[in-house]
């Protein structure tokens, strides 16, 4: 395997960028652009960021020999087989609390990848993809297990089956995800880890 390549994330492309480096780690170069073109809609991922089904369904399209697992409900335990046992970084989807350089505080559903869970310090190994200095939470990569579980979680829009034109907000609870050849991909069954391409009914 190789090291994961940091990036920083374009505008609303933290999904994206959270992929590619998830790539890098297999050796594979596919940039965060490829990933929104293949996702489709770019303006709207500028705007509002995108979701992991979505995200699944771009993978299945430009490398359909790996495949986007992913499980919701998840516990710091699953973080702690996924990265010690099985070796693998992990996606993730929480809240971040943003600083930017005017002062101006904002937070926000954000995806980044956990590397380790440091159990005696009491902290996880975290590589967030958006500007250094500016998420409060990850600062030096690296957040307190408490902080991060209290913030694993997110929203996002999901088109009404009645009526796709108009947008209700989907929760997503404890979601983490991981990018691996179908090859492998049983082998992460008894952690109840899923292709993504379903987690919504788009």
């Amino acid at each position: 395997m190789h090291r994961i390549g940091r990036i920083r994330q374009l505008p609303g492309h933290c999904g994206p960028a959270t992929v590619e480096m998830l790539y890098s780690f297999y050796g594979i170069a596919i940039s965060q652009e490829s990933v929104a073109n293949a996702i489709g809609d770019v303006q709207r991922i500028t705007e509002r960021g995108c979701s992991i089904d979505e995200m699944a369904a771009a993978i299945d399209v430009l490398t359909p020999d790996y495949t986007l697992l992913g499980k919701m409900f998840s516990t710091v335990d699953d973080l702690i087989t996924l990265t010690e046992a099985h070796r693998l970084p992990v996606g993730v989807e929480w809240r971040g609390r943003f600083l930017e350089p005017d002062g101006y505080l904002w937070e926000e559903g954000h995806y980044s990848i956990i590397t380790r869970v440091d159990c005696d310090e009491g902290s996880l190994d975290i590589i967030d993809p958006y500007a250094p200095g500016v998420n409060l939470l990850s600062m030096n990569e690296s957040i307190p297990i408490e902080v991060f579980v209290q913030r694993w979680w997110d929203t996002n829009p999901f088109p009404l089956p009645e009526n796709p034109l108009e947008m209700t907000e989907v929760r997503d609870d404890q979601l983490l995800f991981v990018l691996l050849p179908k090859a492998r991909a049983d082998a992460l069954r008894a952690l109840q880890l899923y292709p993504m391409l379903t987690a919504y009914a788009r």
